[in-house]
């Protein structure tokens, strides 16, 4: 029973912290991480700890910098990377080649010290919270068209419509 529990406080958790983070985004509030160039919002991804790596991640979410939504979907599928000396933050795409994170050009040589940026729950369930937050906060979702409700979809049987 406690595991039950332990879910629905996190269940609880994340979904505060969605709405929070959403309104945030919504309401244009700036952190000192939004008035800082993309290089210094990665450099948290390069302390190899999973609380560095939630505070990254929160402070690309806010930070409304194009190059937030690539970073995140590079850890998301495990292909975001760095290494220690020098700090640097890459992105590996499907073929194996390796773009920097901060400004997303190519990279000739992979460095010999490269590092997998590691996830676990905690980070995961933060990670989903930051594309929902960059999700509302982006610019094109203004110009998206609105899905459909459920209650007008033909593929719902009539039972399970609002």
């Amino acid at each position: 029973m406690q595991s039950k529990g332990a879910f629905v406080r996190f269940a609880l958790f994340a979904a505060f912290a969605s709405v929070g983070l959403g309104f945030m985004a919504l309401a244009g509030v700036t952190s000192a991480w939004a008035e800082t160039p993309t290089a210094a919002l990665l450099d948290d991804f390069t302390k190899d700890n999973f609380a560095a790596t939630d505070k990254a991640i929160a402070a690309l979410a806010v930070s409304g910098d194009a190059r937030a939504a690539p970073v995140l979907e590079a850890l998301k599928a495990d292909h975001l990377f760095f290494t220690v000396d020098p700090k640097a933050v890459f992105i590996k795409d499907a073929e194996g080649h390796l773009s920097d994170a901060a400004t997303g050009a190519a990279v000739a040589t992979e460095p010999a010290t490269l590092k997998p940026v590691r996830l676990n729950n905690r980070v995961r369930g933060a990670l989903a919270v930051a594309f929902g937050t960059v999700m509302l906060a982006s610019p094109t979702r203004a110009a998206a068209p609105m899905p459909r409700r459920a209650s007008s979809n033909p593929a719902i049987p009539r039972r399970c419509r609002l």
